[in-house]
């Protein structure tokens, strides 16, 4: 659904680069937490539209306020990467 709504792309550039800005000795693995974070948002966000029934406007708004509200146990419980 982050397709089809407008500033998702710029948002995830925004969160990469704050999540690089405090950890700028480690960018790769920055980089990677970030869009962890971002799918993880999107995953949240897409789940609260499906059970209010709502369209791509809520879901933008479900979007921004699971970033906003995105901490280390929530992102470390249900990211989805693998390491080699």
């Amino acid at each position: 659904m982050m397709s089809k709504i407008t500033g998702s792309g710029c948002m995830l550039t925004s969160v990469i680069g704050a999540y690089c800005g405090a950890n700028p000795d480690n960018i790769l693995d920055s980089t990677a937490a970030a869009l962890c974070a971002m799918g993880l948002c999107g995953q949240i966000a897409y789940e609260k539209t499906e059970q209010t029934k709502g369209g791509t406007a809520s879901f933008r708004t479900y979007l921004i306020d699971a970033m906003s509200k995105m901490d280390w146990p929530t992102l470390k419980g249900g990211m989805k990467i693998e390491t080699r």
